[in-house]
């Protein structure tokens, strides 16, 4: 059940960093580690 929980909210974080991204006017995401390090870097946590 965590295992499941973690890989959900791993793929969300992953889908939803694009439209941040965009919305904060930069480059689209070269991959999903690409992804998830921009939401680290601009604190989304």
């Amino acid at each position: 059940m965590v295992r499941y929980a973690l890989v959900t909210a791993i793929e969300a974080a992953a889908d939803v960093a694009p439209r941040i991204r965009s919305a904060e006017g930069c480059r689209p995401s070269a991959d999903n580690g690409d992804a998830i390090r921009f939401l680290g870097d601009h604190g989304c946590s």
